[in-house]
This record gives structure tokens, C-alpha cells and sequence, in this order.
């Protein structure tokens, strides 16, 4: 089994985990959307979870 510092290696880059909390509608999703894509442009895996597509 890979160890975190093993995957960081081989992926040349460090976890990091963003959690967004506030009201229903306040932007969340929309900013979470927007740094995957700036953050996907920069050359980082992305794994967005968003609550709405996790629960239904």
C-alpha cells in the first residue's frame, strides 16, 4: 500500500484538502468550481466532492 508521502513523490505534488461552509446559495459549489479550474490549468490532480452530486 502507497504511503501519502509515496504519492506525493510520484505525483511531484502535496494533499491539501478546502472545505467551504455557509448558507444554501451562497456560492460554495460556484467558487469550488472555479479553483478546480484554476487549479486543473495549473498542471494539479483535483478531486472536487460536492455535497449536492454526493448525495443524490
Amino acid at each position: 500500500m502507497l504511503t501519502r508521502s509515496d504519492k506525493e513523490k510520484l505525483l511531484s505534488q502535496h494533499s491539501a484538502c478546502f472545505w467551504f461552509t455557509g448558507l444554501s446559495g451562497s456560492g460554495k459549489s460556484t467558487l469550488a468550481i472555479e479553483l478546480e479550474k484554476e487549479l486543473h490549468k495549473k498542471g494539479y490532480l483535483i478531486k472536487l466532492l460536492d455535497g449536492d452530486n454526493v448525495r443524490t
